[in-house]
């Protein structure tokens, strides 16, 4: 539930960076996660309202400057940045009206991922789109956005239908692209012939016919050819800008071509990325194609921090540091080796050997070498971290908890086993006087303690914890997050080692199926 809450705004977030700044365009300023909390902070309309609340008070001069910088917002995104709509409606539409009519200020288009994401309003679909989309149950639903069906042979599981279309518009079936490539003009349409008229039509045959020319009649025209029943005839967004700057008054085209877009500083950017990045590798993880888009949003992070602050900065190490954890976990072991041993060297400096950062990247490294097989430089790197750890080691810290695991868990790599548990042990007890009993980082002290119980033979009292972990999991984060996969699958390998395998088969089986279905 934690994720289906926080994932589509971080989508929403990638989506926005992506589309860079546009005047046309609500832009991100800053994304970044508190404990369980996502902060997404975008730039807004100046005492803006939705299209939806104001259309009906719009002159047609005022509508057709609004159609032109909706236009404009649309074309970026299809031509600059490759990426369709999908779900535009009047609701998604912030305007900035003025007192001197006839113009309008700042027009914005909004809501990329969070509602967009997920499906298209059936009342603004295409019949191609339409065709895409689970039928409304009732009448009611035409309103509210309408879940994709997924096409046979695409999956678009992590991520939204408008990144898909970005990246593979040219490989998608040809009833997918011909929706994805009209939609946008669609949806607008219906827009124009609402806001002259105060109708929504379904198709080019409701559209009004006999119009006054104050009523916008070559507006009307306009959204009449976007409604054209064979998607391929509908103008390209980039021809529907052409034309409606035609119908803009010429005293006024100036005004309304000066909107000023305000651009995120690098450092912001910087930022950005970092978080996004970390966010999708850590906290929203659902699928493989999530990797992608980690390393995407962490590779820019490191050439940003290159650029800005220089590569013995630590705000570098920091960057190269999160990139190698993702590429050792995509199995890329040399290159997430160089860069976990240059934001050592770097920490190093800055910190002095001994700092915490220095211990957890030692840490890594050790488990990279492991995977590698040279455990004689595995070992030498867990010796120095483990002494580095039992030196920084302080009760007072608010992280003494995370440092206890941190060191238990080295303890426990090198086969110190008695040593490890009664950090582990202690660093529970921290979590759950701290967080409450059936907290996540509850369930992760308990699954690192059962873990030593099952390699120290203690299989019952593991077999308890182990399944105190799994219920906390299934609760905090649904039946079908990895964490619980690794619950059900520590859980299960804990009753291997009793000879239990008609007990541990169902719970692997069940690991199997949740870890298969995410990748």
């Amino acid at each position: 539930e934690r994720i289906q809450r926080l994932r589509p705004h971080v989508i929403e977030a990638h989506l926005m960076i992506k589309l860079g700044h546009h005047a046309n365009l609500v832009g991100v300023k800053a994304a970044f996660q508190l404990e369980d909390d996502f902060f997404f902070f975008q730039d807004l309309v100046p005492g803006g309202q939705t299209l939806k609340s104001t259309m009906s008070l719009l002159t047609t001069d005022q509508a057709t400057i609004v159609a032109y910088k909706i236009a404009k917002g649309l074309a970026y995104m299809h031509d600059t940045c490759n990426l369709c709509f999908w779900d535009f409606t009047p609701s998604k539409v912030l305007v900035e009206i003025l007192d001197m009519n006839p113009t309008v200020g700042a027009v914005k288009l909004s809501g990329f991922g969070c509602s967009g994401g997920i499906g298209c309003t059936w009342a603004y679909a295409s019949p191609e789109t339409r065709a895409l989309l689970v039928q409304p149950e009732k009448k009611d639903d035409s309103c509210v956005p309408r879940p994709f069906l997924v096409p046979e042979g695409l999956s678009y599981s992590a991520v939204t239908l408008s990144t898909i279309v970005g990246a593979k518009i040219n490989k998608l079936p040809t009833n997918v692209r011909l929706a994805a490539e009209s939609q946008d003009q669609w949806a607008l349409a219906v827009t124009i012939i609402e806001m002259l008229t105060g109708k929504r039509v379904e198709n080019a045959h409701e559209v009004p016919r006999r119009l006054d020319q104050d009523c916008g009649s070559d507006l009307i025209t306009l959204a009449v050819q976007c409604l054209d029943k064979e998607p391929e005839k509908r103008p390209a967004m980039r021809d529907l800008v052409k034309s409606l700057r035609n119908f803009v008054n010429d005293s006024v085209i100036a005004l309304v071509d000066k909107d000023e877009v305000e651009e995120v500083s690098p450092s912001e950017l910087f930022h950005l990325h970092s978080n996004i990045g970390s966010l999708f590798f850590k906290k929203v993880f659902i699928s493989s194609d999530d990797y992608d888009l980690a390393y995407e949003h962490l590779s820019a992070a490191r050439d940003l921090a290159e650029k800005l602050y220089g590569d013995n900065t630590e705000h570098y190490a920091n960057s190269i540091y999160n990139l190698a954890r993702l590429l050792k976990d995509k199995g890329l072991f040399s290159e997430a080796k160089l860069l976990y041993e240059r934001a050592l060297v770097i920490w190093a400096d800055i910190h002095g050997p001994d700092h915490p950062k220095v211990s957890t990247g030692r840490k890594y490294l050790a488990k990279l070498l492991k995977a590698e097989g040279k455990d004689d430089e595995a070992k030498r790197q867990y010796d120095i971290a483990i002494a580095t750890q039992e030196k920084i080691l302080d009760p007072n810290s608010p992280n003494y908890a995370s440092d206890l695991l941190d060191l238990a868990g080295l303890l426990k790599d090198q086969g110190y086993y008695d040593k490890a548990k009664p950090h582990y042990e202690c660093a529970l007890t921290i979590c759950e006087e701290k967080f409450g009993p059936d907290h996540p980082k509850v369930a992760k002290a308990l699954n690192d303690l059962a873990f030593l119980l099952d390699l120290q033979g203690n299989y019952d009292q593991a077999k308890q914890l182990h399944e105190r972990a799994l219920r906390i999991r299934q609760e905090n984060l649904g039946p079908n997050h990895p964490d619980v996969a690794e619950s059900l699958n520590n859980l299960a390998q804990s009753l291997r080692y009793q000879g239990k395998y008609d007990e541990a088969k169902p719970l692997c089986e069940r690991a199997l199926k949740i870890r298969e279905e995410i990748l």
